[in-house]
């Protein structure tokens, strides 16, 4: 079980760079979040946004993906 969106500040992203979409806990088959519950928007973003410490989305091929699928499954 995962954090709330209302415990992170989610919110529509007011910056491009700064959003759902870039963070590394965001993975797009099925619009979730590694740590906030719910579908989650691409073009939101909250307190918790992280990118950095792990590979970016970009660079995430289709293992992890499928990885994810298995999490949430």
């Amino acid at each position: 079980m995962g954090l709330s969106k209302e415990s992170v500040n989610y919110k529509i992203a007011k910056k491009k760079t700064l959003r759902c979409s870039t963070c590394d806990f965001y993975y797009p088959p099925g619009a979730q979040c590694e740590i906030v519950e719910g579908n989650i928007s691409p073009d939101a973003v909250c307190d918790r946004w992280f990118i950095g410490g792990r590979s970016s989305n970009v660079a995430k091929g289709p293992e992890f993906y499928k990885r994810q699928r298995r999490k949430v499954a």
